[in-house]
């Protein structure tokens, strides 16, 4: 069999299920890319072995001989697209090896047995349609909740993931909790391991403006391009806990974003580099950001203060600062487009935390980062 296209077609179908397939040798098919002929059409698929998958069609291909499935190595597969020039690229399967054409030179591949590869076609089709998306707004609602999700699957698997109820994903690491609330999203229950969330947000990414449908299933997720283009996505086991958004505050804070950006690279300058604790003090109408230096004492940052109210009040319980985690409040200015940001403060005879609010693509944002003891 032999499948006729052009670089930029098959480079095109790579990149939409490159970031399902796992590193490492051409031993094993998750390293592979799986050549497959459905209904006159070329599909390119791959799966990581674990909880990823894709696949895509190379469009205006064409094939001659009888059909037939077989893999290449993915990683040589790129590369050797990526150093050919623009042109034709011809793919010929004799049974075990792949001749591929390409700038008039040929290059072999050996085939690996699909007969194992992991087909998905009975779980799409049993897949439901929750949603349709602009992938820029989805994208951009995975890439605020990330780093408010747990790490540590094997301790807390609970939170190692973000999940969907009633049109909000929710994500919480126990020192913060964040929101996105995505219009559209209404009967989404997408589930996503924090480990997924970079595969498909490069889905996503490679056409902010697509139009992206999301097919629910009880074991797997799928996002579909309306190329055909899919990527899918395990659903994490463990379901997310039902947490309470308590956004009430007593007191606030507004600073100039771009000098409170700027005040946390250069404090971490000062810190240990595993220390992520961020101290806000009030001082005479100003807010004062400090870390523990490595070189003894604290370094501190007076930053360009707009407005404080109500902070005063924090003395009913003896505090007039607060640590919290640099890494939760640089996630929430990574969204911030205007000039200044204003937190929300409250707390209770025993912790208390920040809270940030706003609206983006016609959802909300909300992060609440709390005090760390």
């Amino acid at each position: 069999m032999k499948i006729v296209s052009t670089k930029s077609a098959i480079t095109a179908a790579t990149r939409i299920v490159e970031n399902a397939v796992a590193g490492g040798d051409d031993a094993t098919l998750a390293s592979h890319f799986l050549f497959r002929v459905s209904d006159g059409a070329v599909h390119i698929m791959a799966t990581n072995g674990k909880r990823l998958l894709a696949s895509a069609t190379v469009a205006g291909a064409t094939v001659e001989g009888d059909a037939a499935t077989f893999t290449v190595s993915a990683w040589r597969f790129s590369q050797l697209l990526n150093l050919s020039p623009e042109g034709s690229c011809s793919l010929d399967f004799d049974g075990a090896n792949t001749k591929v054409q390409i700038d008039g030179r040929t290059i072999r591949f050996a085939s690996l047995d699909p007969s194992s590869f992991p087909y998905w076609d009975k779980v799409f089709g049993e897949a439901t349609v929750t949603a349709t998306i602009k992938a820029g707004v989805l994208f951009g609602a995975l890439s605020y909740i990330k780093p408010f999700v747990s790490n540590l699957d094997t301790r807390t698997p609970a939170l190692a993931s973000t999940e969907c109820r009633d049109g909000t994903l929710w994500a919480t690491d126990s020192q913060s909790l964040a929101t996105a609330t995505v219009p559209g999203m209404g009967k989404c229950g997408i589930r996503i391991h924090y480990a997924d969330i970079p595969g498909v947000n490069a889905f996503l990414g490679i056409d902010p403006d697509a139009d992206i449908t999301v097919r629910e299933h009880g074991t797997t997720i799928f996002f579909v391009r309306p190329d055909g283009g899919v990527f899918g996505v395990s659903r994490w086991v463990h379901e997310f806990p039902k947490l309470k958004l308590d956004s009430t505050t007593r007191a606030s804070f507004t600073l100039t974003t771009d000098n409170l950006r700027y005040a946390i690279r250069f404090l971490s300058v000062a810190s240990a580099k595993d220390d992520d604790k961020l101290r806000f003090d009030f001082r005479d109408g100003k807010v004062v950001l400090s870390v523990a230096a490595v070189a003894g004492g604290r370094e501190e940052f007076e930053a360009e203060t707009k407005a404080l109210t109500g902070v005063e009040s924090m003395s009913e319980i003896g505090r007039s600062s607060f640590d919290v985690n640099s890494n939760h409040v640089s996630a929430i200015l990574n969204t911030v487009t205007d000039d200044t940001v204003t937190f929300g403060v409250n707390w209770t005879s025993k912790n208390g935390y920040i809270l940030y609010r706003h609206a983006v693509d016609g959802g909300e944002y909300v992060g609440i980062v709390v005090w760390r003891k």
